[in-house]
């Protein structure tokens, strides 16, 4: 499903280089990925989306299809059709609803059936308990309730694949189980795969494969537990 060889980011104005040899996943496989602050987990996820290009050429395969990390356009079909990203920073528009924020992924698209989307963003936005603030502009939610919006915005289209940074840092324990109940349950609806980066240990039992950046940069990914 996605296969992952050579990859290379170095950091200017930094001597810390990224290096992970290999990294495969098959559908439907799910993997957390944990490790210190610092580490480069963030920037792992930001290269396999295509928001930030490698430093040097690297061979990557999505669904048997090669992708070329620096070519823009690509990487942004691919984003808009396959991919569903949860930031770590969230990367909602303050002056929008949770609504909009939600549907902006379709808003900023061409993408039809406007009705089916919101229908879809409901049936999420209940999911999550945010029902009674869908109207309210996301500058007046608690940085929890972004969190759960953010959830929202990367699952709307029912992407193939869900690249999750930190998607349970700001929550307490039971918006946390809800979330991950959600991302499991919406994986398994559509045999989605799952990469999260987490600090968290609550919810890392549901991983098929728990690795440590550590074992990402040493190539030993293979080992499942």
């Amino acid at each position: 499903m996605l296969s992952v060889r050579n990859l290379q980011y170095r950091y200017s104005q930094s001597s810390f280089e990224l290096n992970v040899p290999c990294f495969d996943m098959q559908a439907g496989q799910h993997t957390a990925i944990t490790g210190p602050s610092g580490c480069g987990k963030t920037t792992f996820m930001n290269l396999l989306a295509g928001i930030i290009p490698p430093s040097s050429p690297v061979e990557l395969n999505f669904r048997d299809e090669p992708l070329h990390l620096g070519n823009a356009k690509q990487m942004r079909v691919f984003r808009n059709e396959s991919l569903g990203f949860v930031f770590q920073d969230f990367r909602l528009l303050n002056y929008l609803s949770l609504s909009e924020n939600i549907l902006l992924p379709v808003t900023l698209s061409s993408n039809t059936g406007r009705e089916q989307w919101r229908t879809r963003a409901d049936e999420l936005i209940k999911r999550l308990g945010l029902e009674d603030l869908r109207e309210r502009p996301v500058s007046k939610l608690s940085r929890g309730e972004q969190q759960r919006v953010a959830v929202c915005r990367a699952l709307l289209q029912r992407p193939a694949l869900v690249l999750a940074d930190e998607p349970t840092a700001n929550l307490d324990a039971t918006n946390a189980a809800g979330v991950w109940e959600l991302l499991f349950e919406q994986a398994q609806e559509i045999d989605a795969t799952i990469i999260a980066v987490t600090h968290a240990t609550e919810g890392l039992e549901r991983f098929a494969r728990v690795l440590s950046f550590e074992q990402l940069a040493s190539g030993d990914t293979e080992d499942f537990g």
